[in-house]
Formats: structure tokens, sequence, C-alpha cells
């Protein structure tokens, strides 16, 4: 992401720190949606362009929108829980805990290990055994 959005200004610009710009590795099946939604989004609005955002137009989507949607959708959680469970999954299928925090861009990766620990501990157990070979 090089780039950041201020709902007040209704600008995009640098983001806040240098800490804040990074690559955000998609998977290929959501490479693949965004694109099939993109050329969906080409055909219906008149002077689509590369200025545009696939969700929202000239201007993204609000946040809000975005969470009346999303609850109206599966109301029984918050656009957050998926957050979490996009980590949980990572966790637990054994992603280092300082992967998980590059991808997830806590302060800082105590916030990372304090968060997911318990979904370690089976590597802990894994990093003993090989004092056992």
């Amino acid at each position: 992401m090089n780039k950041t959005y201020d709902y007040d200004t209704k600008n995009f610009g640098p983001p806040k720190t240098e800490a804040s710009e990074d690559v955000v590795p998609l998977a290929d099946f959501l490479v693949e949606m965004l694109e099939e939604i993109k050329v969906e989004q080409q055909q219906k609005m008149y002077g689509f362009n590369e200025g545009y955002q696939v969700f929202g137009g000239m201007t993204p989507v609000a946040y809000k929108t975005f969470h009346l949607a999303f609850k109206g959708a599966v109301p029984e959680y918050s656009p957050h829980d998926l957050r979490h469970s996009y980590a949980s999954f990572l966790a637990n299928r054994k992603v280092d805990v300082f992967v998980l925090k590059s991808l997830m861009h806590p302060d800082n990766v105590q916030e990372t290990i304090n968060t997911y620990d318990h979904l370690y501990k089976e590597k802990k157990h894994e990093a003993i055994s090989f004092l056992n070979e």
C-alpha cells in the first residue's frame, strides 16, 4: 500500500508512517475475484479507469457503509472478526509469528504474540522435541 484515503479531506495521500507502507500479498483466488469485479465495474460504470476504486468508484466505500452491509449479511460477526480468523488460520498452519506480525501490522510483535500465543503451543513442543534427537 502506498496510499491512504483521508475521509475528511476526500484525498489520497502517503501513509502516516514509513512502517505503514507495505506490499499486501493476496491469495490467487482473491486476485481473480477482484479482477472479475473490476471487469464488471468497467462494463457498468461509464468512464471507469485506473483511478477508480473497484468498490466505490472515484472514492472508496466508507467503512460505515461496508460495516452495515457486512452486518446485514452475517449479523453474528463483525469485520474485525475476519482479521482474527485470518490470523488464527495462519497461526494454526505454523506461519512464523514474525511473518504473522508483518501481515497483520500491529504496533509491535509483542502484540501479535500476546494475541495469538495460545495457537503456538504445538510449536513450543515441536521446538523441545529437537532436543530429543
